[in-house]
């Protein structure tokens, strides 16, 4: 799958995995290769988004004092750090980690 670099096409592609996210979670057995052959993608974006908004919240953090002291708050919001798929994705994640080949893809991911 290509390297999204567009924030629009990265804000879309994270709706439609959460949206996939809330199938999984409630449908179990449905379209499973095809599921599997999307899972490593998933996780990317999953642990693209987790880091993003990580990152974010400790700068948030590390930065509330020094705001504190500015008064105002300058600076641009990047939308996609609000997004964390991985938490939305944890329901569906425990699904996929019951069965034997969506488990194997899961260990290979970071």
């Amino acid at each position: 799958m290509k390297e999204l670099t567009d924030v629009k096409e990265r804000i879309f592609v994270c709706a439609i995995v959460r949206v996939l996210a809330a199938w999984l979670a409630q449908e179990t057995s449905a379209m499973r290769t095809q599921v599997h052959a999307l899972l490593p993608y998933i996780l990317t974006v999953a642990n693209d988004t987790f880091y993003a908004h990580r990152n974010t919240k400790l700068a948030e953090k590390a930065n509330l004092g020094a705001k504190a002291d500015e008064g105002s708050s300058s600076g641009e919001h990047d939308s996609l750090s609000d997004i964390d798929i991985l938490r939305l994705l944890l329901p569906a994640l425990c699904h996929l980690a019951v069965e034997e080949d969506a488990r194997k893809i899961l260990l290979k991911q970071k």
